[in-house]
């Protein structure tokens, strides 16, 4: 790396890099002793990057078992393996391992990230044994699901597997691991959930935000300011949150309750999120809007239904109870439920069906019938119920299935038993007569 750098950069250490930290025209930087100002002096501006370079390693790194002589860049080897350490600050999008390359001619040489083999130290091409040597662009996806955050270790290792205590002999240089982090500063994020977001005038919908703090950096004097929709009011909770700081990964939640007044589609302004970085800069986040669906009062009908036992022999009774309630305010009129069977199912006592004049708020209605399978199966089987509000506007919904299965009938199995302990006995009895016979010839 040479020339103007887009960052702070470190000989076998960290630098970062990013088109705005490049427009600011940081200037590479050779002392070590000045680099260490440097750092503390830039840092608010080094938090500009996405993405860091965690680990640079320049010079030429020899693997090997031999010390080779025409190996200018580094003749005398280093061992077999190679360790380091870098730091992960915190959420990533993605991670890299970037270096050149130098004569390798087996793809045994293994990259290890945290004692898990990632890959190989890449072949260099063309692939001619001894010839054409020349070093290569090597490029390495690093699994961010093998990176810990805070200390991480690498290792690469020279390996021959063909023979046994030999090594392949290697170079590489400029080795980086790359990291491309999520948020470098402190980011708040707010997510809201609205439920229901169709609800009856005169009933009440329940607002829950969640403010999630996604940079690496903390975020500080946090206050959130959430709007409701015109013609609502808020009857319980609050609709603003505070907190003096809230670290990576950190969240708080607030709910409230909001209650319309007329009837219509209504959407809020966006409430907002502010909150400032560890250098006193002043940011603010968007809080989506609330939007809620408000409908007249109608009457909405529940239905339960118990079936036992749900597994049954064929040409045997089951029991069913359908409960229909209404929790709503309003009366339901003209109430008609049919419980839909199969026709391979006879009715024992009562009806899958059933009609009611009016179901007022508050009060339940419960049938019951008794039914006789023929066929062996699962059956599925959910009422349908239909009925009118006080102006004749008429509702229908199916409730929730329930399941039966029919299996073979028991009397058979019993019968089947049955005939078999029998057919022992027969043959128990005949072996002993013949046993008798033979005894008595003698």
């Amino acid at each position: 790396m040479r020339g103007i750098l887009r960052g702070v950069y470190l000989h076998e250490g960290l630098y970062y890099s990013h088109p705005r930290c490049k427009q600011r025209g940081i200037p590479f930087i050779a002392n070590k002793a000045v680099i260490a100002l440097a750092i503390l002096i830039l840092n608010p501006l080094a938090t500009c990057a996405q993405e860091v370079t965690e680990l640079y390693v320049e010079r030429p790194v020899h693997l090997g078992d031999n010390n080779i002589t025409d190996w200018t860049e580094a003749a005398l080897t280093e061992g077999i393996v190679f360790n380091r350490t870098f730091n992960i600050q915190g959420r990533m999008k993605t991670a890299n391992l970037d270096m050149l390359t130098f004569d390798v001619n087996w793809d045994d040489n293994p990259i290890i990230i945290n004692n898990k083999t990632i890959d190989h130290v890449c072949l260099n091409t063309p692939q001619v044994l001894w010839k054409n040597r020349k070093w290569n662009t090597c490029n390495i996806t690093i699994p961010t699901r093998y990176l810990v955050k805070g200390k991480n270790t690498i290792q690469i290792k020279s390996v021959w597997k063909f023979i046994v205590q030999e090594y392949d002999d290697i170079m590489f240089s400029r080795m980086r691991v790359k990291v491309d982090y999520n948020m470098l500063q402190a980011h708040m994020t707010a997510a809201k959930l609205v439920t229901p977001q169709e609800i009856m005038l005169g009933e009440t919908a329940n607002v829950t935000v969640m403010l999630t703090n996604i940079g690496i950096r903390p975020a500080y004097n946090i206050t959130a300011y959430d709007d409701i929709p015109p013609t609502t009011e808020s009857i319980a909770g609050k609709t603003n949150a505070t907190a003096d700081v809230l670290y990576e990964g950190d969240a708080i939640r607030y709910e409230y309750q909001i209650e319309p007044t007329v009837i219509g589609n209504f959407t809020s302004w966006p409430g907002e999120v502010n909150y400032t970085n560890d250098t006193f800069t002043k940011f603010t986040t968007q809080i989506e809007s609330t939007k809620l669906s408000v409908i007249p009062p109608r009457p909405l009908l529940r239905v339960t239904k118990k079936v036992e036992p749900n597994i049954v022999a064929a040409n045997t009774t089951f029991y069913v109870e359908v409960t229909v309630s209404n929790d709503k305010p309003e009366t339901a009129y003209d109430v008609i439920v049919k419980d839909p069977i199969p026709d391979s199912f006879g009715i024992v006592s009562g009806s899958p069906n059933m009609t009611e004049k009016t179901i007022e708020t508050g009060r339940s209605i419960t049938f019951n019938y008794t039914a006789q399978p023929m066929n062996i199966g699962t059956f599925y089987i959910s009422p349908i119920i239909q009925y009118s509000d006080s102006k004749g506007n008429t509702y229908g919904e199916t409730a929730k299935e329930a399941n039966i299965t029919v299996t073979k009938n028991n009397a058979i199995n019993a019968n089947s038993r049955v005939l078999m302990i029998a057919a022992m006995a027969l043959l128990i009895i005949t072996l002993v007569v013949v046993y008798t016979k033979i005894r008595a010839g003698k």
